[in-house]
């Protein structure tokens, strides 16, 4: 089924295949789409998905922090809510842009802009909501921002959008009702409080399950661009070591993780929609990662305002690729 993508500009051609993604879109939040005033913007409500996005990591850091039971059930369940209410509007945009004649190349740049930023931190919010932490964590995150990569990289090489066979709205729908019963689970079955990181463990390891298999999917599509999601995928890999290795602090690892999305597969899809060059690979960002280990190593100790010296250059490699960014947007369009 071919639709057309959120807030994208008219030669836009996405490919959506999944029977129970068409389904929750076509039943559920498409009839949503006619309470929209027509005054309303399609980028105003883009950028209402990213505050969904960032409300559900906040509400389940809080329901894992809260020593009131009660509260963190409501937490717990507002998180679900909110990963929900941000898979709605992610859709929304798009439908709303294409019944009132707003469809535009700068929407197309903001919402994948906005879906890079989204993936990583809906995927950190259920270990978040528990205070999970660990490679299983580092491993669904990084692979999932990885399909998301690969299939930039494919509409890049095919000018199609092509939706993963396994994800999508279906993966919100199960990932808001995952934060739900984990809420509930701590709530009132207390005897298996202490077993429920077990089952956010599994659900991290079907997430990656079905990240692999998105992967190899877009990966079938691809030639010689594979190199670039290699690239993305050690950018990834060393920061999630550098946590491991006490580098920096998982907060300052998903801060890093955020901004390599936002700014490898953001800039991706800059270049691409405004049909420029693009090579793919920045040696100063991956240099600076690079550098998180001797500066780790032997900075550990507080160097300023009580800050490790990695932590300080992850908030300087943080500061530089959104100044890349907004430069390179400022440039492109």
């Amino acid at each position: 089924m071919s639709d057309s993508s959120p807030t994208s500009s008219p030669d836009f051609v996405a490919v959506r295949t999944q029977a129970l993604d068409i389904l929750i879109i076509e039943k559920f939040v498409r009839p949503l789409a006619a309470f929209i005033p027509r005054k309303v913007t399609p980028n105003q409500i883009t950028m209402v998905t990213p505050v969904f996005t960032t409300l559900c990591f906040v509400v389940a850091v809080l329901a894992a922090r809260s020593e009131n039971k009660n509260l963190a059930l409501l937490y717990g369940l507002l998180a679900g809510l909110f990963c929900l209410g941000s898979m709605v509007t992610d859709h929304l945009d798009g439908m709303h842009a294409r019944d009132t004649g707003q469809s535009s190349k700068l929407g197309e740049i903001l919402d994948h802009w906005v879906d890079s930023y989204s993936v990583t931190l809906l995927i950190l919010a259920l270990p978040a909501s528990i205070g999970a932490r660990g490679p299983l964590v580092s491993l669904a995150v990084t692979t999932g921002a990885m399909v998301y990569h690969t299939q930039l990289l494919v509409y890049r090489t095919t000018g199609k959008f092509v939706y993963p066979p396994t994800g999508g709205a279906a993966s919100a729908v199960l990932l808001s009702l995952a934060l739900a019963v984990v809420a509930l689970i701590v709530r009132f079955v207390p005897a298996a409080t202490e077993h429920h990181d077990y089952f956010v463990m599994i659900v991290l390891c079907l997430m990656t399950f079905g990240n692999v298999t998105n992967i190899r999917f877009y990966f079938q599509q691809l030639n010689k661009d594979r190199t670039l999601s290699l690239f993305f995928f050690l950018a990834y890999a060393m920061v999630s070591l550098a946590y491991h290795f006490n580098f920096v602090q998982f907060w300052v690892a998903a801060a890093l993780w955020l901004t390599l999305s936002f700014r490898i597969s953001g800039s991706l899809v800059l270049y691409t929609v405004t049909k420029n060059a693009h090579r793919g690979f920045e040696p100063a960002l991956l240099g600076g990662i690079f550098l998180l280990f001797p500066v780790g190593f032997f900075f550990s100790s507080p160097v300023f305002l009580g800050l490790g010296g990695a932590t300080l250059l992850s908030a300087l490699i943080i500061a530089s690729a959104l100044f890349l960014n907004l430069k390179d947007f400022k440039k492109l369009t």
